[in-house]
C-alpha cells in the first residue's frame, strides 16, 4: 500500500513560485479574488492553457504552486506582448473607491488599461477558466442610460489607446453599462465570454478604434425574458413627450456589440445573443463623409434570439458589410437600414424563423418586419442630402419562415433582393393573433411615392402569390419569381431549412469588380447552365457565398484569412486583401497525429494563395490536416499577414516539426 508519511517528498511544504511565471518568451501572471496561493498546471501548448488539479489529488511534477495577485494588481503588471493574466476560480469584485468614507457610498473602480501595446498575433491576454471565473459588476442602471457609454461611465474593463488586447474565457454579470469599454483602441479580441444583465457587452468609441473580434460569446441582456414578451416596445425604445425621449426601460436599448464613430474592421462571429433589445448597434454621428466609419464589417455564424428591436442596426453609415450564415429566431425587425448611407452590403445564406409573437396583445409594436427603412415623413428638408445608400445592397439566397412582411414601407435605394426562399405561416397553425393573414413580400414601399428604379425584387420563391404592390408596380418586379410555391423546407418552425427535394434554380450571381463589390475581380455564383439554388440550401448543403473582401480605406489592413477552400487536389487560402506577387511561400500539411507531408510550393493569384495537392499521400486528408505556411505572406502594401480573426484556425505560420513523413 502506498502510504504517505512525514518523510514523503510529495507532502513537503513547497515555497510558491514567483508572481511572474516565465514560459519561453511569455509571462503568466496569476490572479485570484484575494491574492492567495494556488496550485496549477500549465500545458505545453501554444496558448499555455492553464488547469487546476482535481481536488484531493497528490502533487505531481506537472503541478506548480504559485503566489497569485488580486486582479487589478495582476493586470497592472501585464505590459508586454504575449503577457497572460490568468484568472483562477472565484468570484471577482472590483476594488472600491472610498470604502472608508461614511459620506461617500463606495463605488467599484474599473480596471483601466491605458496605452498598453500587445500584438494582433501575440496579444496581452486576460483569460479566465470559463464558468469557474465570474466577474461581478455589482452595479445597477442609473438615469443616464441609455446614453452611449463613455470613459466616465462604469465598465469592468476600460481600454484607452490600447492595441493587441484579448479578453477571453470568463463569465460576467451585472456590469452596467458594459463589461468592456474601449476608446481609440485597436486589434481587440473578446471571445468565449458568458454574460448576463448589461446594456452592452462591448462598446467601442472613437475614430482610432478598429479591428474588433467578438467571437463565441453568449450574452443574455435580460435574464427574466420580460423584455421580449411583456415590456411594451415603446417603453424600451423610448417615445417623444414634450421634446424629450422617455421610456421606463430605455436602459435596455443597447447591444452585444455597440460603437460610436469608429473606423470599422469588425468581426462578430459565432455568438449567441438573446433576450435583448438589439444585437449589433454601430452608430456614426460626428464623422465627415470622407471618414464616415462603420466600414468593413463581417457578421456571421451568430444566433440572434428573442431580439425585441433590431439584431443588425447600423446607424448613420455602413460601408462594406457582409452579413451571412446567421440564425434569426423570434426577432422583431431584423435589419434596420433606417437612414443609413453607404452601401456594399451583402446579406446571404441566413435563415430566420419564429415560434411566438413578441410583446403583449395590446402592444402596437408587435408586428415586425425583416427590413426597416426610413419613412418619408422622417426625411429632412433640402438641401440636406437624403440619408440613403449610394452603393448597392445585395440580399440573396436566404431562407425565411415569417409571420410578417419582408418590408412594410419606407424609402431605400440600390436594393436588390433575389434568390430568396420565403414561407409564410398559416393562421390556423398558430394561436390567435400570432400569424396574421395577407402578408407578403412588401406592403407599401416608398410610402405611396413612385418606385425607385435602382430597387429590384426578382427570382424569389414565395409560398404566397405575388399580390398587391409587388405585382403592380412599374418597372415589373418578380417577373422570374415563383409565387404560390412551397419552398420545400424540411421543418422551418424548428429551424431546419434543408430541402425535402431539389432546389429551384435561381439567378446566377455576378458581383462586378468596383461596381457591385470592392474586390478587384468579379465574383460569380453559378452560371446560366449551372445556376445557384434559391434559398440558403442546395438540398442538404448550405449555399456558399462570396468571401469577405476588405474595402480599401484607412486604417491599414494586414492580410487575414477569410476563407479556406479544400478539395482533394487543390487548396485555396483566401485573404482579405491582395497579396504582393513574387513571394515564395511553401505549405506543409500536418495530420492531427503529427504526420507531415512534404512542403509544397504555393502560387499567389490576387488575394488567393493556391496549393496544388496532386500526389498528396493517401494518409493525409486535406480536410482534416493543419496547414503550416513557411512564412507570413505580405500584402501589396507590404503589411505582413496576421492570424488575427482567421476564419480557419488550421492554417498557421511557422516551422514544421516533423513527427513523421508521409511519402
Amino acid at each position: 500500500m502506498d502510504v504517505e508519511g512525514p518523510d514523503d517528498p510529495r507532502c513537503e511544504e513547497q515555497a510558491p513560485a514567483p508572481v511572474l511565471h516565465v514560459v519561453g518568451n511569455r509571462r503568466i501572471i496569476f490572479a485570484t479574488p484575494g491574492g492567495d496561493i494556488r496550485t496549477v498546471r500549465i500545458a505545453a501548448t501554444d496558448d499555455l492553457a492553464v488547469t487546476t488539479p482535481p481536488p484531493g489529488t497528490r502533487p505531481t511534477e506537472e503541478d506548480l504552486i504559485i503566489q497569485t495577485l488580486p486582479l487589478a494588481d495582476a493586470v497592472a503588471l501585464a505590459d508586454r506582448p504575449g503577457d497572460i493574466v490568468q484568472l483562477l476560480a472565484g468570484r471577482y469584485w472590483l476594488p472600491l473607491a472610498g470604502p472608508e468614507d461614511p459620506d461617500q457610498p463606495p463605488w467599484p473602480k474599473p480596471i483601466e488599461l491605458v496605452g498598453r501595446r500587445g500584438d494582433p498575433d501575440l496579444p496581452i491576454t486576460i483569460r479566465g477558466l470559463g464558468h469557474k471565473t465570474i466577474l461581478v459588476g455589482s452595479n445597477a442602471v442609473v438615469p443616464c442610460y441609455p446614453h452611449l457609454p463613455r470613459r466616465s461611465h462604469f465598465s469592468f474593463f476600460k481600454l484607452i489607446d490600447c492595441e493587441g488586447i484579448a479578453i477571453e474565457a470568463m463569465s460576467a454579470e451585472t456590469c452596467w453599462p458594459c463589461l468592456i469599454y474601449a476608446e481609440d483602441s485597436r486589434w481587440i479580441t473578446v471571445r468565449r465570454v458568458v454574460a448576463v444583465d448589461s446594456l452592452y457587452l462591448v462598446f467601442a468609441r472613437g475614430s482610432g478604434s478598429h479591428h474588433y473580434l467578438v467571437e463565441d460569446n453568449h450574452w443574455q441582456q435580460d435574464p427574466t425574458g420580460a423584455l421580449w414578451d411583456e415590456i411594451p416596445w415603446a417603453e424600451t425604445h423610448g417615445f417623444r413627450t414634450a421634446g424629450l425621449r422617455k421610456g421606463s426601460y430605455r436602459y435596455y436599448n443597447g447591444a452585444l456589440f455597440g460603437s460610436l464613430d469608429i473606423a470599422g474592421s469588425v468581426i462578430v462571429r459565432g455568438n449567441h445573443a438573446r433576450d435583448a433589445f438589439n444585437a449589433i448597434r454601430m452608430e456614426v454621428r460626428d464623422l465627415p463623409d470622407s471618414e464616415a466609419g462603420n466600414r468593413n464589417v463581417e457578421i456571421c455564424d451568430n444566433r440572434f434570439e428573442r431580439i425585441r428591436d433590431n439584431p443588425i442596426e447600423p446607424e448613420g453609415h455602413a460601408l462594406n458589410w457582409f452579413v451571412h450564415d446567421n440564425q434569426f429566431v423570434n426577432c422583431h425587425a431584423w435589419f434596420s437600414l433606417d437612414g443609413v448611407r453607404g452601401g456594399f452590403l451583402y446579406i446571404f445564406g441566413n435563415v430566420g424563423w419564429f415560434t411566438e409573437r413578441p410583446g403583449q396583445i395590446h402592444d402596437p409594436n408587435s408586428g415586425g418586419k425583416v427590413f426597416k427603412f426610413i419613412d418619408r415623413a422622417d426625411l429632412l428638408a433640402p438641401p440636406t442630402p437624403l440619408p440613403l445608400p449610394d452603393q448597392p445592397i445585395h440580399v440573396f439566397n436566404n431562407s425565411w419562415f415569417l409571420r410578417t412582411w419582408i418590408a412594410k414601407s419606407g424609402l431605400i435605394r440600390h436594393f436588390h433582393h433575389y434568390n430568396n426562399a420565403v414561407q409564410f405561416c398559416r393562421p390556423e397553425d398558430f394561436p390567435p393573433c400570432t400569424c396574421l393573414p395577407g402578408r407578403g413580400i412588401i406592403e407599401d414601399l416608398f410610402d405611396g411615392g413612385p418606385w425607385d428604379p435602382t430597387v429590384s425584387f426578382d427570382h424569389d420563391l414565395c409560398s404566397v402569390e405575388f399580390a398587391g404592390q409587388i405585382a403592380t408596380v412599374v418597372p415589373p418586379q418578380e417577373s422570374h419569381g415563383h409565387g404560390g410555391s412551397d419552398p420545400g423546407f424540411i421543418d422551418p418552425r424548428h429551424g431546419d431549412f434543408r430541402l425535402t427535394g431539389s432546389p429551384l434554380p435561381g439567378r446566377p450571381i455576378v458581383l462586378r469588380a468596383g461596381q457591385d463589390w470592392p474586390d478587384a475581380r468579379d465574383w460569380m455564383g453559378g452560371t446560366e447552365t449551372a445556376p445557384p439554388p434559391i434559398g440558403a440550401f442546395a438540398g442538404q448543403d448550405r449555399f456558399v457565398g462570396p468571401p469577405f473582401v476588405h474595402l480599401p480605406a484607412p486604417p491599414v489592413e494586414r492580410p487575414r484569412i477569410v476563407r479556406v477552400e479544400w478539395a482533394r487536389e487543390r487548396l485555396e487560402v483566401v485573404f482579405s486583401v491582395p497579396l504582393a506577387p513574387g513571394q515564395t511561400i511553401n505549405a506543409t500539411l500536418v495530420t492531427p497525429d503529427g504526420l507531415a507531408g512534404k512542403p509544397m510550393a504555393t502560387h499567389l493569384d490576387g488575394r488567393i494563395m493556391i496549393c496544388d495537392l496532386v500526389g498528396m499521400p493517401a494518409a493525409i486528408d486535406p480536410a482534416a490536416a493543419a496547414v503550416i505556411l513557411s512564412d507570413r505572406p505580405l500584402g501589396v502594401n507590404g503589411s505582413p499577414a496576421t492570424l488575427w480573426g482567421s476564419a480557419d484556425p488550421r492554417v498557421r505560420f511557422g516551422i514544421v516539426v516533423n513527427l513523421g513523413m508521409a511519402c
